[in-house]
């Protein structure tokens, strides 16, 4: 009975959130502008793609104690493929709360980037004719085939600059294509989506298509992150009773 009520009472609650909603924590603020949208904006005013990963903007929810919501990540507004450029940007994200209910408390996670623990700059004047390595606090990242081509990822194609990556020192195998991220000379984060992939033992291996390059770039710095990082850098929002959209 006890069930009953609590679950009855959290279903049927009415909306509360009237947009737009702010909140700021850990120096990111996030504004929910309606059922399917949101705006990131860091405080300090840098490159929001230099502070946080924009790959993986979670978001999920409950209604009530009882009842979960699930949610796909975000994805930019504006480029789905190019990581935005600037302090600001905008995403839509999509939650799928039960046809019956009223309002649910929606959940944003957003991942700041942690320090690097191994990394290999590559010149973009001068490819590497070997394969590079580097390794540390028992990681180790390999950085081989960079070359110009054509992506494969996408349709139309446009030019890339693929490498081929290996790393292990984690204590999973595969991906979650949070491990490793390339950044340019000037800063920026550079969009690099998985053309390939294999795993062998506790080694894994993604071949990359680099675009969206900056013309004033000169190299770029493969970078992997450590387990500890990717696991224990999350910022929650939490925005209560928010109206369900229709379809």
């Amino acid at each position: 009975m006890i069930f009953l009520i609590i679950w009855f009472y959290g279903a049927f609650l009415p909306p509360t959130a009237k947009f737009p909603v702010t909140h700021v924590r850990d120096g990111i603020e996030i504004t929910l502008l309606s059922e399917r949208t949101l705006r990131l904006r860091t405080l300090d005013s840098s490159e929001l793609a230099s502070v946080l990963d924009l790959r993986h903007i979670e978001t999920n929810g409950k209604i009530g104690p009882l009842i979960s919501v699930d949610g796909w990540n975000a994805h930019p507004a504006h480029a789905l493929r190019e990581i935005p450029k600037g302090s600001a940007a905008e995403f839509h994200f999509r939650t799928f709360p039960p046809k019956w209910a009223r309002s649910y408390d929606l959940r944003v996670t957003v991942s700041p980037w942690g320090k690097p623990v191994v990394s290999i700059p590559i010149n973009l004047q001068k490819f590497p004719t070997a394969r590079l390595s580097e390794s540390a606090a028992g990681y180790k990242l390999d950085v081989d085939g960079v070359h110009w081509g054509r992506t494969i990822t996408s349709s139309p194609s446009e030019k890339c600059l693929f490498a081929t990556i290996a790393y292990s020192g984690f204590s999973y195998n595969g991906f979650s294509n949070r491990e490793v991220r390339v950044v340019d000379n000037l800063g920026n984060v550079v969009a690099s989506p998985i053309a390939n992939s294999s795993n062998s033992g506790e080694r894994t291996s993604l071949t990359l298509e680099l675009t969206g390059l900056n013309r004033k770039a000169t190299s770029l710095s493969f970078q992997l992150l450590s387990e500890a990082d990717t696991d224990r850098l999350e910022t929650v929002f939490t925005f209560e009773r928010v109206p369900i959209g229709e379809d």
